[in-house]
Formats: C-alpha cells, structure tokens, sequence
C-alpha cells in the first residue's frame, strides 16, 4: 500500500514525536531520532483534514472528510 497525502503534520508533547494525518484517514506517529514510524491509528474512513491538539497537549482532535471529528489520545504521551 503507498503512501497517501499528508495533510496535517504536528510535533507531539516533547518534540521527540510527530503526528501526520494523512488522505488515508490514518493518523502516524513517528518518532524524530530514529525517522521510523512508530505508531499507525486507522482514524477515519476517508482523509483526515486536519488534527490539533488541546493547549496542554493531552487530546488530539480530528476534522475528516467522511463529516465526523474524533477526540483521540486522551491524556496523549507519546
């Protein structure tokens, strides 16, 4: 399977992670030292438009194509 459109892109809580969004509905995290992803999360049925954290970093919130929005990562750590 290839790589789908990245459509949001975020540093996690400690700069040691990224977050992208993709076309897929896939939420990636991936870990900066190593350049590997680390976690995959089928978030969606159809792409994930944006992602956003709350202020003090421990939710994530999806707004996707398919209509919905999804709070995820509830007390988010990695």
């Amino acid at each position: 399977v290839g790589q789908k459109k990245i459509n949001a892109c975020l540093w996690g809580p400690r700069n040691e992670t990224i977050i992208s969004a993709d076309d897929g509905g896939f939420l990636r995290v991936w870990d900066v030292e190593m350049g590997k992803e680390i976690v995959r999360v089928e978030a969606h049925k159809k792409a994930i438009q944006d992602a956003q954290f709350s202020k003090d970093h421990t939710m994530l919130i999806t707004a996707s194509a398919d209509q919905s929005s999804k709070v995820l990562w509830r007390n988010f750590r990695i």
